[in-house]
């Protein structure tokens, strides 16, 4: 029985270490683009330190990406500059 159970502590820590070390690797601005959801939480993340790194430039690139362009739509034909 202790061996059983020895194996499943190894397989949930296993599962738990590979789960939360971002095997997917980072993620680019055009990700964030299409998640925009997403990234506006990112950034509310990074602004409030609970998180750092290259998803922290990436969607904050996204996030300026995203008003500007709606920024653009919003604006009549004939005045964009």
């Amino acid at each position: 029985m202790a061996i059983g159970t020895a194996r499943t502590v190894l397989a949930f820590v296993t599962i738990a270490a590979l789960s939360s070390c971002g095997v997917g690797g980072p993620r680019d601005a055009g990700y964030f683009v299409t998640h925009a959801d997403e990234a506006k939480l990112v950034v509310t993340r990074c602004e409030r330190g609970q998180e750092t790194g290259n998803d922290c430039a990436a969607a904050a690139q996204a996030v300026a990406q995203i008003k500007d362009k709606a920024a653009r739509a919003a604006t009549p034909p004939g005045l964009n500059p």
